[in-house]
């Protein structure tokens, strides 16, 4: 079975693909201090009750890393600079001439927010709740005279948990590399699809029309934050921290701390965690029971999209969706439909299309299954041409070729160019794209008779190709000039394959719901080593449940109880070299570690899919099950870290914020952080 600013600032960003296209909305080419005019004031507020005394910052985003230390900038301005602003008996501050934006380039745009730290939320006597630390994030810095206020409070301050999510440990340490200005950018403008920065309030103004938020499960966390942050941060605190997992006993920590924890961690401890809601809720929440897990997902309806398959993005975070009924559709980072309501190509492109890819220029590729199969592009960003167009060569829009027989699933070679999967041929093939010589085929039918039937395919790091052999439950993999590297029996009804910087590659098994890493070493034919899994050949299968106990199996190596997998399709690897899964028949994600990650490769993050004796699923497990995914199919990771999935069944696409590593884009057989 095989399973079938703010808008401006954005506008610019899509259609120009450079951070300097944002110039327009305020970014500057030096330091600009502020003055009387340029005035942030608003106010903090712990539910409807103001917190007084709060002492209030204002931080610029790091750009050494994600993570990286942020810089306290009030203080900076010209004059006597106030060092932070107090909030007055009604929760309320203003910051004028005390602050200097940093100066903004082509590969550091200053993202700015706010930090409230400590007061009295309300309580009689002279109370000082130093575990209240609540964030609004608020975008580029020298865009501050655009925003006539700010609400500083708990819905604020977990829309920036879930939004930031890739980039921040603490409140003063949010940041991004320099080599991932968009994705920082990105994730900040993001937490205005959450919530308006200036009333507090959620969904964000921002939110394209059609599109939705969570919203119940946004103001349920909040409500859970709201616990420790209308107390005198103590008891109710302590019991916010120890709840989420941070700690098991007392300990130092605070409101936007439990807040990320709680995002970063969303299958842990979740009913309990929903329990700490207070009666008199600051916030109403629809939810009248704890969620599936703490993921956050935005639904992107709109572009014409028509059964959504494979998607991917491009070097500036749009995302582009291959429409099975004959047509590709295309969105901001922000879900704002680029294409149009009947997709692009629609009336020149036909059905059947699988798998699309976006190469090294920007440009982007489907396949089509219906006669004559062939493949063929649409223009991206960096051509030059008009955004969606179908590109013609040869004076046809559908490339047909020897070389292409029945494709089902396309992706990047580590070059760039793309790889071809022909299902019907049990073969794989090579091809780029320039305007002068039109489509070159590099490598042509490679993988047979090895291969059988492939659904997906992959490149490695040195422009070999991986083929999941449904048919044959195998997976293939050839070097570079198509000669075989090994065709491993490792697989049931393999479905999705991708490798990691490692070299290890993943394969999800859609057949016995499980998982399979073949290791570099074992990536032979020659009898396994002491690290490979002896009951399959040069092979590491997590999550079969025959296998788990069996000699041979290494610790950590029998995940699925823990990472709820469940008919697998498509697997990608993010930045972080974590494993992320679709569960086409379970309509949820999985997540597993992967080698770099301080848990055992392959033990599962998500909550878990429980079985009975006969192999029946009882109860369906991974991510995302409150986002009403139905015949998932395809997943990608961001620059932002966020995760993309095309939603087939329901015709849309969903993306959970910050749920994944920072990913560049588009994204090679190596990934890498940006």
């Amino acid at each position: 079975m095989r399973p079938h600013c703010w808008t401006f600032i954005l506008s610019s960003l899509v259609l120009l693909g450079s951070a300097l296209a944002i110039t327009g909305c305020g970014f500057t080419a030096a330091p600009v201090a502020s003055s009387g005019s340029l005035l942030v004031s608003g106010s903090v507020m712990g539910g409807e009750q103001p917190v007084v005394g709060s002492i209030v910052k204002l931080y610029v985003a790091g750009n050494t890393g994600n993570g990286s230390a942020a810089t306290d900038i009030l203080g900076t301005g010209t004059g006597s600079p106030l060092a932070y602003a107090t909030t007055d008996s009604n929760g309320k501050f203003s910051i004028a001439g005390d602050y200097t934006c940093p100066a903004a380039t082509s590969s550091y745009a200053p993202q700015v927010y706010l930090v409230a730290t400590g007061g009295n939320p309300g309580l009689a006597g002279n109370v000082n709740n130093n575990s209240l630390v609540m964030v609004d994030a608020l975008g580029p810095c020298s865009n501050l005279h655009n925003i006539p206020t700010v609400h500083v409070n708990e819905v604020t301050t977990v829309a920036a948990a879930w939004a930031l999510a890739g980039f921040a440990t603490s409140a003063t340490n949010i940041g991004g590399s320099a080599t991932n200005v968009n994705g920082l950018a990105n994730a900040f403008i993001n937490t205005q699809l959450i919530v308006d920065p200036t009333t507090g309030v959620s969904p964000g103004s921002s939110l394209a029309s059609g599109n939705t938020i969570e919203t119940g499960k946004v103001y349920a966390l909040a409500d859970i934050i709201a616990s420790c942050v209308n107390s005198d941060g103590t008891t109710p605190c302590q019991t916010l921290f120890t709840t989420s997992g941070q700690c098991t006993a007392t300990c130092t920590s605070d409101t936007f701390s439990a807040a990320l924890y709680i995002v970063k961690h969303p299958a842990q401890n979740t009913a309990a965690l929903f329990r700490l809601i207070p009666t008199q809720q600051p916030y109403a929440t629809t939810l009248s029971a704890s969620p599936n897990d703490w993921t956050l997902s935005m639904t992107v309806t709109g572009g014409g999209v028509s059964m959504p398959t494979e998607l991917a993005l491009d070097s500036v975070g749009n995302v582009w969706v291959a429409d099975y009924n004959g047509a590709v559709s295309a969105f901001s980072p922000q879900g704002t439909a680029l294409s149009p309501s009947t997709g692009f190509g629609s009336g020149v492109l036909l059905p059947e299309i699988f798998g699309l890819a976006v190469d090294g220029n920007n440009n982007v590729w489907v396949d089509i299954q219906e006669k004559p199969s062939g493949i063929s592009g649409v223009y991206g960003i960096s051509s030059g041409q008009t955004l969606g167009s179908v590109i013609s060569v040869n004076g046809s829009t559908i490339t047909t070729s020897n070389y292409v027989y029945y494709p089902e699933e396309l992706a990047t070679e580590q070059n760039g160019n793309i790889i071809v999967g022909n299902n019907s041929s049990s073969t794989a093939s090579v091809f780029y794209y320039t305007p002068a010589a039109g489509i070159v085929f590099t490598l042509a039918n490679v993988g047979s008779p090895y291969s059988t039937e492939p659904t997906d395919v992959s490149g490695d790091a040195n422009n070999g190709i991986w083929l999941a052999d449904e048919g044959g439950n195998t997976v293939t993999h050839v070097d570079s000039s198509g000669n075989l590297i090994s065709h491993p029996n490792c697989c049931s009804q393999a479905n999705g394959v991708g490798t990691d910087s490692l070299g290890n590659a993943w394969v999800s098994n859609f057949h016995d719901n499980s998982v399979s890493e073949i290791l570099p070493g074992c990536d032979s034919n020659a009898t396994p080593g002491a690290t490979c899994y002896h009951n399959q050949q040069n092979v590491i299968v997590i999550g079969a449940t025959a296998d788990c106990g069996n000699a041979g199996a290494p610790s950590g190596s029998c995940g699925d109880t823990n990472g709820g997998t469940y008919t697998p399709a498509k697997i990608v690897i993010d930045g972080a070299q974590n494993v992320w899964l679709v569960n086409y028949h379970g309509g949820s994600i999985t997540s597993l570690a992967g080698n770099f990650n301080s848990q055992p490769a392959g033990t599962g993050f998500s909550p878990p899919t429980t079985f009975d004796s006969n192999g029946n699923v009882i109860i369906q497990g991974g991510y995302g099950l409150d986002a009403k995914l139905l015949n998932p199919f395809d997943l990608a990771p961001d620059a932002s870290g966020n995760l993309w999935v095309s939603n087939e069944a329901y015709n849309n696409v969903v993306m959970f914020f910050g749920l994944a590593a920072p990913t560049a884009t588009p994204r090679l057989p190596t990934p890498v952080a940006p």
